[in-house]
């Protein structure tokens, strides 16, 4: 059957060959202190590109 994989050699394989490695985060979750400083910065940038367009209507 060609649709599947052959998986024969995954019983040969020898795991005691694979080097040892430390798995480092490098790429970190936000606090809630800096989404809320970023969800600030982009209303403000939403607010004044809506007041810039030139549909903008004043109430």
């Amino acid at each position: 059957m060609a649709d599947k994989p052959d998986i024969s050699e995954i019983s040969q394989f020898d795991k005691t060959k694979l080097k040892k490695t430390e798995t480092k985060e490098k790429n970190t979750l936000p606090t809630k202190e800096r989404q809320d400083v970023e969800n600030c910065e982009m209303a403000g940038h939403f607010f004044k590109q809506k007041m810039a367009s030139p549909n903008h209507q004043s109430l």
